[in-house]
């Protein structure tokens, strides 16, 4: 049914019908135009945004409809009667035209995608060079969808090789950071996933020149990947990188990647100093090492109890390099979802 997927309108106002449809058109969506009592009440709870003009406000709250969520109401003059109206009605936001433009479009678009997912974004940064960070961002983002979850992985880091090379589709379709441009809006979750290379079900947000360090493009892009994936994983730049608090105050979780031997440990310790700095308490994962020190004895010195070990797969680089996607042992797909739990 219509009604179920298309916001609906009450109004006989035309200005406001004729800004309303304009914002929905421009975002790819439709909206249900009505004022006759008959078909409000049949929509009124199946529609997933009703927006209730000011001049029929009044006969809306008349009528005993239902008390419902997402309810807005849009107003082209600011007045007490509409405060108090919106209150009556239980109303979420009151939207003044032509200056509530934009919040109405990001309203609109949000019912263009369906439900929004709410995903959890980890951000991985490595304790130490050469430790595997991005293989194992990588391998989470790989795990992730492999159970189902709707992954996007974003590639941040401006010193890395690329991980659409890492993953082998370097030379595939899709846009990579110099083609994302979310312009004054807000960027669409679904244009973003339909936009980029796919590895298997990962969305992948790689490199063809320099990484975006301006925060409010970056917001917009993990705005959009939690909106429209359940979860984002983005390999980060170095600790000393000069944005690397951007990367970091947009996610819900940090996760340094720590390699099991002395160096690492001494170089991690100066990492999660950094990271103190800017207020941020990750968690760990040790990356086992042939020749390492025990994974406690690290987890010891930085007095850290590590979320998972990932074990030590000799061949994983020599594949990487020949550009195969990283074919994780169970044990090591284990530890990632016991930092995806």
């Amino acid at each position: 049914m219509a009604t179920l997927t298309r916001p609906l309108l009450i109004t006989e106002d035309s200005d406001v019908i004729d800004t309303v449809v304009r914002i929905a058109a421009a975002r790819a969506g439709e909206v249900l135009v009505c004022a006759e009592q008959t078909a409000v009440r049949g929509a009124w709870m199946q529609a997933p945004l009703v927006l209730v003009g000011a001049d029929c406000a009044a006969e809306v709250i008349s009528r005993g409809l239902p008390t419902r969520g997402r309810l807005v109401m849009v107003t082209r003059t600011d007045d007490r009667l509409v405060w108090e109206q919106a209150v009556r009605l239980r109303a979420e936001h009151v939207v003044r035209l032509p200056e509530g433009e934009r919040w109405l479009a990001d309203a609109l678009a949000d019912c263009a995608e369906g439900p929004p997912r709410d995903g959890s974004v980890l951000a991985v940064i490595g304790g130490s060079g050469g430790v595997g960070a991005s293989t194992f961002a990588a391998n989470l983002a790989l795990t992730a969808a492999q159970d189902g979850r709707r992954s996007l992985l974003i590639d941040a880091d401006p010193l890395g090789g690329g991980l659409d090379l890492l993953l082998g589709v370097e030379e595939g379709p899709g846009a990579r950071w110099s083609a994302i441009d979310p312009g004054p809006g807000r960027l669409s979750a679904a244009q973003l996933d339909a936009a980029l290379p796919h590895v298997g079900a990962v969305a992948l947000l790689s490199s063809d020149s320099a990484r975006p360090s301006d925060a409010p493009v970056v917001a917009s892009v993990v705005d959009a990947g939690r909106r429209g994936f359940d979860t984002v994983v983005i390999d980060c730049p170095p600790p000393g990188d000069a944005h690397i608090a951007t990367w970091v105050s947009v996610a819900d979780r940090v996760i340094v990647v720590v390699s099991a031997h002395v160096r690492g440990a001494a170089a991690a310790a100066r990492v999660l100093q950094r990271l103190a700095g800017l207020g941020v308490h990750p968690e760990l994962v040790l990356a086992e090492r042939a020749k390492g020190v025990p994974a406690e004895e690290v987890a010891a010195a930085l007095g850290i109890t590590p979320r998972a070990t990932i074990p030590f797969i000799p061949s994983m680089a020599g594949r990487a390099d020949e550009g195969d996607v990283p074919v994780i042992t169970s044990a090591y797909a284990r530890e990632c979802r016991s930092v995806l739990s």
